[in-house]
């Protein structure tokens, strides 16, 4: 009687525990007692690329287009409305915020994810999770944040910004126009792909007089190169 009060005394405490979540092995059964929690599943960053290391300065204006970083996902968005565009339309925000250990946040949107294996991606933490380590790439910093991406993405294979310098007068081709309307008339744009790892921006002003949407999409044209800094070419038309 007195063994099989025991025993199941046993039973009682091992049951209890596994409700804790944690495993005993009792020492007085002649093992050593050992314990091991649940603790999540963190996915770290285990490949051969080759990662930068964070600018001293702790700015994100220092990062260099194209090149790779580790990031620690701090948020995953599945589904969400941000915000809505002037035609009432609302825009859907799908991605994950990432921590850079920066002065600015990083952003990974779900069409930059890179799944194992490939394929659609239909929700963002299909790939990612909080607390997962990645290897991003930087893609635009912006004023609040960092959008990257896990994948390469076509622009990385051209001549990074540190190859040119004002002045320079380069060839390209427009890739997009835009005119300025109402209280923004005179604030139209052309981007131009003058093979550089970002468009070139020529502001209207810089069109001397021609009108931006007069710009067709694949036409040719030569630019000057007028301002130059770490993520962005601004140019002006040359004559």
């Amino acid at each position: 009687m007195a063994l099989q009060q025991r025993a199941g005394r046993r039973r009682r405490a091992v049951t209890l525990l596994g409700i804790l979540g944690v495993l005993v092995t009792p020492g007085w059964l002649g093992f050593t007692p050992t314990l091991r929690l649940r603790t999540p599943c963190v996915r770290r960053w285990a490949g051969s690329e080759a990662v930068e290391a964070l600018p001293e300065s702790g700015k994100a204006e220092d990062l260099v287009l194209g090149k790779g970083y580790l990031a620690n996902v701090t948020k995953v968005i599945d589904h969400d409305v941000s915000c809505k565009q002037e035609n009432d339309t609302d825009v859907v925000k799908q991605g994950a915020k990432l921590d850079l250990g920066l002065d600015k946040p990083g952003w990974v949107p779900i069409s930059k994810l890179d799944k194992p294996g490939g394929g659609f991606i239909k929700k963002v933490s299909e790939v990612v999770k909080v607390g997962d380590q990645i290897r991003v790439m930087i893609r635009k910093v912006k004023d609040r944040e960092v959008e990257v991406t896990m994948k390469a993405v076509p622009e990385f294979d051209k001549r990074p910004l540190k190859e040119f310098k004002e002045g320079d007068v380069l060839s390209g081709k427009v890739m997009a126009s835009a005119k300025g309307e109402g209280r923004f008339v005179g604030s139209g744009w052309v981007l131009v792909d003058v093979d550089a790892i970002v468009p070139a921006f020529l502001p209207e002003k810089g069109l001397k007089g021609a009108a931006p949407e007069s710009y067709q999409k694949g036409q040719e044209v030569k630019v000057k190169v007028e301002k130059l800094t770490r993520h962005e070419m601004k140019v002006i038309l040359e004559d």
